[in-house]
């Protein structure tokens, strides 16, 4: 692999947010989504819905999965 290559592999564009449950209820969701995108990052999280009002406030800053 040529360095460009390696480099590219290491400064990521998106994140996926699914940690090891549900994500909506992570109370500082809300806060990493922005810092994410302060970064240049796009966001996607992968929810149940659970928690449906902390899927209401990120659901202008992040796309969202919900099956």
């Amino acid at each position: 692999m040529d360095k460009t290559r390696w480099k590219e592999a290491f400064s990521p564009k998106h994140v996926a947010i699914s940690l090891s449950g549900e994500p909506t209820m992570y109370p500082y969701l809300p806060e990493l989504i922005e810092e994410f995108h302060k970064n240049d990052l796009t966001t996607f999280v992968v929810t149940n819905g659970t928690i449906p009002d902390m899927v209401k406030k990120n659901k202008t800053h992040a796309a969202l999965y919900k099956p």
